[in-house]
């Protein structure tokens, strides 16, 4: 995944969640998957070899 405003490249794991994986590099990204009105980072697959998120 490319975290393209940071310059970072983050291998996810299979079974990993991308959420997690970020997170090591942004340890303070906002996030709330849980609600339902959510608009931030709630990525569940991606069928590409790169995910390129805004971050």
């Amino acid at each position: 995944m490319e975290l393209r405003r940071s310059g970072h490249v983050v291998r996810v794991a299979p079974g990993r969640s991308a959420l997690s994986a970020v997170r090591e590099w942004l340890p303070r990204l906002p996030y709330s998957c849980e609600r339902p009105d959510s608009m931030l980072l709630c990525a569940s697959r991606c069928r590409g070899s790169r995910l390129v998120l805004d971050l």
